[in-house]
Order: C-alpha cells, then structure tokens, then sequence
C-alpha cells in the first residue's frame, strides 16, 4: 500500500493508464497478435519511458518481436532492459 501510494504520488493516473494498456497488450500477445500488442507496448514506453512498468513493457516487447522473428530488434529490447534492470530495481 505504501509502495503503490508512492508510485500515485509520482506517476499520478499514468500507473493506471499504463497498466490497462500493458494488460490488452498482453492479452493480444496471449492471443498471438504480436503486431497489435507490439504496438500497444510501444506506446506506452513512447509515453512513459521512465515508468513503473518499463522492464515489463520491454519484456513483452522482446516477446513480440522474437515471436515476429525479428531478432535484432528482440535482442536491442533485451539489452535495454538488462541495462535498465542493472541501473536499479523497478516496479515490473
């Protein structure tokens, strides 16, 4: 609870927004619909790049993409998010 009111009071309603479109994206990656759900995931890095929710977002995002066989773009995700898991802990 105390966690979640911290990311509240730096994220505002960005957690919310976020995580509604992480879990359609999800659900179309689920679904095999990995060029929608790339999609999805890209918009909510394009807007939120610093987020809460940025090593899941990469996550799916290399998910996709591996699953669209692009492996170079799948490993560039995979890179950023060692990067960034490296750079300190996150909220995933």
């Amino acid at each position: 609870a105390e966690l979640e009111a911290l990311v509240n009071q730096r994220f505002g309603g960005v957690a919310r927004v976020d995580d509604g479109l992480i879990a359609q994206a999800e659900k179309l990656l689920q679904a095999g619909n990995h060029e929608e759900a790339l999609k999805l995931y890209g918009q909510v890095l394009a807007q939120n790049p610093d987020g809460p929710r940025r090593l899941r977002v990469r996550g799916g995002m290399a998910e996709s993409l591996a699953a669209l066989k692009k492996p170079a773009e799948a490993t560039a995700q995979l890179a950023e998010l060692a990067k960034d898991g490296a750079a300190g802990p996150a909220l995933a």
